[in-house]
């Protein structure tokens, strides 16, 4: 049943991760955990090598993070402004672009989606002037996932999306990995839509955040959640 150590390299090659399966982008080799807990990156997933890729993880019990664009990146932006600055820059007509394409992570159960050094490099350059940022994924859609891990948790890392549009539905943001803080996710985008998702309250007292630097957003039926910049 577990395939989680494998690895493929061909852009358009297929592996079956657990219960799904993983396309149009190489699946990189990471440590095996049983535990959500863990604060691993048990899944990363490097840029496609092709433009327009679709890319599908569907159905997986992950013990751990979920890694895009490479190897993941311990960072945490607790107390940054990051957010507002891309917003800024999207408010400034600056270039947003989506040039790899769509990802469908559909029904899974991990800790945190989080994402590459690299890719946080080129976020770091677009907020502080570069003309455009076009080297991410025109669509991030997401539906039906729990997710176990937020901000702060060990290890110490924001949980991130980035892509020119995020579609969030139907998920349960808990805190069973730890509560280190309320924010859940981080969602770098244009435009953030947000429905029938179900957080925690931190702390038995505080919604559940997302903190998002999209310039349009939509959000219904969420519960125990809060979305904005």
């Amino acid at each position: 049943m577990e395939k989680v150590a494998a690895a493929i390299t061909a852009p358009r090659a297929e592996l079956d991760v657990v219960r799904g399966r993983i396309a149009d982008a190489a699946r990189l080799p990471t440590v095996v955990s049983r535990s959500f807990r863990s604060g691993l990156a048990a899944l990363e997933i490097a840029s496609p090598a092709a433009r327009a890729a679709e890319v599908v993880v569907r159905g997986n019990l992950i013990y751990g993070d979920v890694s895009f664009y490479g190897r993941q990146a311990p960072r945490n932006l607790g107390g940054s402004d990051l957010h507002l600055l891309f917003r800024n820059q999207l408010r400034a007509g600056m270039e947003l672009g989506g040039a790899l394409g769509t990802v469908h992570f559909t029904g899974n159960h991990a800790g945190r989606l989080r994402v590459s050094r690299d890719i946080l490099a080129n976020v770091d350059a677009y907020v502080s002037g570069a003309d455009s940022l076009v080297l991410i994924y025109r669509s991030f859609l997401a539906d039906d996932n729990v997710f176990d891990s937020g901000e702060d948790t060990h290890p110490s890392a924001s949980p991130i999306v980035i892509a020119r549009h995020v579609l969030l539905t139907g998920h349960h943001f808990t805190y069973d990995a730890g509560d280190g803080s309320a924010i859940i996710l981080r969602p770098f985008c244009q435009t953030l839509s947000s429905a029938s998702n179900i957080g925690e309250l931190h702390n038995g007292k505080q919604d559940s955040v997302i903190l998002t630097s999209a310039l349009r957003q939509g959000e219904a039926r969420n519960i125990d959640l809060v979305v904005g910049p």
